[in-house]
């Protein structure tokens, strides 16, 4: 019973991986149908077909006033099914004169030369009626295409043909740009998806079957508004604003802590059991650092502040824990880099206390040249009475997001270096891009050009002229391990930022921090890193809805929720509503980076298991950690994070193979899961129909009302027959 009610719970993981977000539509393997047909290669002997039945694309009547017409994606997957093979690139079986990969949109299209497709006219379309035509048995159908040969059969159905006819026929032509790119349904499942993974319910179902080709923007709003309302920010946003605000550095070489925490080497003689609970208690300690400005950016969005704050705050989320470990790198000096006093403070059971890891609160730093001022690291008494809203006297300058241990674990510099890829990280994190050589801004103060480094004649002083003047603020406060620097080492030099237009004389990092925050391309940075995390690739700038966001962002007075709310319902993210004054071309729906899979997989799990009324005792924490292996696989799939230099947050942007298949590998490691260890599935035979049943509404994310509930469901049971017949039960 187990192992087949595990298989049955594979197949609407893998449905629900392959279809969330849907695919790129430049993706030449992209397309539902693709997906759907990618053999799973298991050895619980789960048919391709099977998947394709419940991804067989919405309903195939689309002309009712109550459907939405089908999707470009739709339309696309056919195209690579049938086309693709002959008119696409160097993998197709021959070179032809068209390259249908290449026509990823609606206006790629339209555009194409000899009535390929013509909007609204289905008959009139080359496309169509060639596809058309090949499924003729007379030899005059064919029209020179090579169809029904023995190396290429004829294999295209009478649904897709109806499919394909009823996409063209619902695209309207206005200077060349569909009247929508997105069905109801889809758009409105993506947008759900971003903000809390849960499928449409009935009523939220309803509203995407109308006869309007898309939903109205202020309805989609206010429907993401409830669903962020109902988690808050820290669940909604909380992961993506670490990686974007790249506060999710580890301890390596170089770092501030770097050769302070080594456990082992710096309590000898402890036991094993001591060694584990020091252990668990560095893990502890990394994870509040991680979390510090996560923690810190959701309360200024929370309390409606201007979120250009995150480059000029000194009020900082922290726990006792955190203090003292900003309290011993403040006093210990970079010559004293192995001092391994904050193990014996932190990490004994018999100094630190659990709770010194979790008593949250706010702090502001404030800078001093005083000793006598900070408080003993080691006097963790003293750092607990610190309160909500109390002070810490710091003699380096905490402020903004780049000063933070989480930034700068992430970003190592040294003696060749020289904070040159500090200063980097800081423009792409609050800017979106870094250093170029064609920036026509003037230059500052040249005090800190290296001039051995970039010599005037030489092509590196274009981008050192600006580079080191900035990062010169850096390397007056810290040495390489961003401990305070020692006075002998001290050469304090003028600072200068100057980059895109913006210049300012920089004397402290909280310079550097009006800097960021008063630069023009601030907002529009922003609105682009909202765009990047929900389609998997930036926006067009030059449009004018992107225009209207980064305005709209400006007059909030930099309201991150309201920009946030405002992007994910906007053509932008739904890809709806085009029009003459609002061109969103070249549209794309996102894939699932393994952030996003698992916020959905386990939210979907938490809403079964509340509605089963099981004990909340019981409840896996993360069906994405169910075990070390899945851990290492899951990885495949994908995961935002901030690379060395690369203005781009990077998510994957399309399905390859190593994706598809680290999703059946996790798929089949959750679905165990689920129906050994979680109690969401009985393993009753006789509650058998209801374990389906919630498989396909509360896991897949289909409810009874929804078009392919029904085939689902059907499936679904046809798996778990089949698993019967070859005696699947444990």
């Amino acid at each position: 019973m187990n192992k087949t009610l595990a298989i049955c719970c594979f197949t609407p993981c893998l449905v629900l991986f392959t279809i969330a977000m849907g695919c790129s539509s430049k993706s030449k393997k992209s397309g539902p149908n693709n997906l759907a047909s990618h053999n799973t290669n298991t050895d619980d002997q789960i048919n391709s077909e099977t998947l394709e039945q419940i991804t067989d694309n919405e309903p195939k009547d689309v002309e009712g006033p109550d459907v939405a017409p089908p999707s470009f994606d739709e339309f696309f997957a056919i195209i690579t099914k049938h086309c693709v093979p002959c008119h696409g690139d160097e993998e197709s079986n021959f070179k032809s004169i068209s390259n249908m990969t290449n026509l990823t949109s609606v206006e790629a299209w339209i555009a194409y030369p000899d009535k390929m497709f013509v909007p609204g006219s289905a008959v009139n379309s080359a496309v169509y009626n060639r596809l058309q035509f090949a499924r003729g048995t007379h030899e005059s159908h064919k029209k020179n295409m090579p169809f029904a040969t023995a190396d290429i059969p004829v294999t295209l159905t009478q649904n897709e043909a109806d499919l394909m006819g009823s996409f063209i026929n619902s695209v309207g032509q206005e200077d060349g740009r569909a009247f929508a790119f997105t069905d109801n349904y889809t758009a409105l499942s993506k947008v759900k998806y971003l903000v809390n993974g849960l499928p449409l319910n009935p009523s939220e179902l309803a509203l995407t079957k109308t006869n309007k080709k898309s939903l109205a923007v202020a309805d989609v709003r206010s429907l993401a508004k409830a669903w962020y309302d109902d988690l808050g920010c820290r669940r909604v946003l909380g992961p993506f604003m670490a990686v974007s605000l790249q506060q999710t550095g580890t301890m390596r070489m170089g770092s501030p802590l770097y050769g302070s925490v080594a456990i082992a080497r710096n309590l000898p003689g402890e036991s094993q059991e001591f060694l584990r609970e020091a252990t668990r208690r560095k893990g502890l300690l990394m994870n509040s650092i991680k979390e510090s400005f996560e923690r810190t950016f959701c309360d200024l969005v929370d309390r409606n502040q201007p979120i250009s704050q995150l480059m000029t705050t000194r009020r900082w989320a922290v726990t006792t824990a955190l203090l003292s470990t900003y309290s011993f790198i403040d006093r210990v000096q970079e010559v004293e880099i192995r001092d391994a006093s904050i193990v014996t403070t932190l990490f004994r059971r018999d100094s630190s206390q659990a709770n010194d890891f979790s008593d949250w609160r706010f702090v502001t730093f404030i800078p001093t040249s005083s000793d006598n001022r900070r408080v003993d690291y080691a006097n963790l008494g003293n750092l607990r009475a610190i309160g909500e809203g109390g002070n810490l006297p710091l003699r380096i300058e905490r402020v903004g997001f780049f000063n933070t241990l989480g930034f700068q674990l992430n970003w190592p510099t040294n003696a060749d270096n020289e904070f040159r890829v500090t200063i980097s990280q800081t423009l792409i994190a609050s800017l979106g891009e870094t250093f170029n050589a064609s920036d026509q801004t003037k230059e500052g103060s040249l005090a800190g050009l290296d001039r051995s480094h970039a010599p005037t004649n030489t092509g590196c002083y274009s981008c050192h002229r600006l580079l080191d003047p900035m990062r010169q603020v850096f390397k007056n406060v810290y040495g390489f391990s961003y401990r305070p620097i020692s006075p002998d080492e001290e050469q304090i030099r003028e600072a200068a930022f100057a980059f895109n237009n913006h210049s300012r004389n920089l004397s402290s990092l909280a310079d550097l921090g009006r800097a960021l925050a008063s630069h023009p391309q601030f907002a529009s940075a922003w609105v682009q890193k909202v765009c990047s995390y929900a389609n998997s690739q930036k926006c067009d700038t030059a449009t004018p809805e992107f225009t209207r966001q980064v305005k709209a962002f400006k007059d909030s007075n930099y309201n991150f929720k309201e920009m946030y709310l405002n992007v994910i319902a906007s053509p932008l993210v739904t890809g709806q509503n085009p029009n003459s004054d609002n061109d969103v071309r070249g549209f794309m729906v996102a894939t699932s980076s393994m952030n996003q899979f698992c916020q959905l997989i386990n939210s979907r799990y938490r809403a079964l298991f509340a509605l089963r009324n099981l004990d909340p005792s019981t409840r896996l924490r993360d069906l994405c950690s169910l075990g070390s292996g899945l851990r290492r696989v899951i990885r495949g799939l994908g995961e935002m994070e901030a690379v060395r230099g690369e203005t781009d947050l990077y998510k994957p942007a399309s399905h390859t193979t190593s994706y598809l298949r680290a999703g059946e590998v996790v798929c089949q490691e959750i679905a165990d899961g689920l129906v050994s260890r979680t109690g969401v599935f009985s393993r009753n035979p006789t509650d058998v129909n209801e374990s389906l049943d919630n498989m396909v509404r509360h896991i897949m994310g289909l409810d009874n009302t929804h078009p392919r509930a029904a085939k689902a469901r059907q499936v679904v049971r046809q798996i778990y027959q089949r698993g019967i017949e070859l005696n699947l039960s444990e």
